[in-house]
């Protein structure tokens, strides 16, 4: 979350400083706030500021702490709302909890109210991960058939990571070889953005040109480094395409991925060794060719290019090394070069 958003519904200024002060010391986040006091206020920041979070005092000019809650329940009931209060009985603070009310903080107490917060932003999430998994399950159930089943089986098996996400791009599948593979349990990442596995590796432009790619209809494929659950990166092929609905509205992304850092560890290797032997090669101190076996020169040294007084591009693939050899020698070595055969 880049800025948390707080809605505070209070009707005390002097309250609302000493709210955001122990917030802004307190609390790691960037916050943004806005204040109301009026219920038509109130109702209007519902639908138009969007809060992260809800402080709300029990006792109001118009209406009071539980009505406001209703309201916010009615909205999106996924809004963590607590109360703030000058005090507040036992019997109506349980009262709140029963009507939705996420936590109560007493303003004697209010150095409780960031511990609050975070506690409550934390159940906020493991919240929306549970209903979107919830979601998913029924949508599954709801659709029956073999072709369905022997799909999720398919999927369930197989040697590839298998991600999908809604239109917004937030994770509401992943396969039993993703977990393997990241080391995150399907529940850890259903509700987030893949950005959850970032390296760090690719920049900004990578992901742009991904997000433009797949959000214009088309598959994008590539290679990208990714970060597991422990840290170690890992190389993987990647290929994501959208799925659309029938009036073609993308309202999926399907993303196959394939692990390849043992490729690349070995590709890497092996580089290194042909680096290392062409250093050998080049640093023999005398002219070295290598031929293929039709006798064509496929590699020469510059030692070979200064013998021969011809440059690498004159010879490689164009000259076989026998041209280089007068007779009776040429039919001689010729011959040792069948037996060779």
């Amino acid at each position: 979350m880049d800025i948390l958003k707080i809605l505070i519904l209070e009707d005390f200024e002097s309250d609302v400083e000493l709210i955001k002060r122990e917030i802004r010391l307190n609390l790691n986040y960037k916050v943004d706030f806005k204040w109301v006091i009026k219920r038509d206020e109130f109702i209007k920041a519902l639908k138009e500021y969007y809060p992260d979070i809800i402080l709300s005092d029990y006792n109001l000019p118009q209406f009071n702490g539980i009505e406001a809650l209703q309201l916010s329940v009615s909205f999106n009931d996924l809004i963590p709302f607590i109360i703030v209060t000058g005090s507040l009985d036992e019997e109506t603070a349980a009262g709140s909890i029963r009507e939705g009310a996420w936590d109560y903080i007493v303003k004697e107490r209010l150095h409780r109210l960031p511990g609050a917060i975070e506690n409550a932003l934390r159940l906020k999430k493991e919240k929306l991960k549970a209903r979107k998994a919830q979601t998913e399950l029924e949508l599954i159930k709801n659709k029956s058939g073999i072709q369905l089943k022997l799909l999720f089986n398919a999927i369930d098996n197989a040697p590839s990571s298998f991600v999908i996400t809604n239109a917004d791009g937030i994770i509401q599948y992943v396969n039993p070889f993703f977990e393997q593979v990241t080391g995150y349990k399907a529940e850890e990442v259903v509700g987030e953005n893949p950005r959850i596995l970032k390296s760090g590796i690719q920049d900004k432009y990578f992901y742009q040109n991904m997000w433009n790619t797949i959000s214009h209809g088309e598959t994008f494929k590539g290679e990208m480094v990714n970060k597991k659950k422990n840290g170690e990166l890992y190389w993987e092929t990647v290929s994501i395409s959208p799925i659309k609905n029938e009036i073609g509205e993308i309202e999926h992304y399907v993303a196959v991925k394939r692990d390849i850092t043992e490729n690349k560890k070995f590709l890497q290797s092996l580089e290194e060794s042909e680096n290392w032997y062409r250093t050998i090669f080049e640093n023999t101190g005398t002219a070295s060719i290598i031929v293929n076996e039709k006798g064509e020169i496929i590699l020469a040294n510059s030692k070979f290019e200064d013998l021969s007084r011809m440059k690498n591009d004159e010879i490689i693939g164009k000259i076989k090394w026998m041209d280089f050899v007068p007779e009776p020698d040429k039919s001689m070595m010729i011959n040792y070069q069948k037996k060779r055969l």
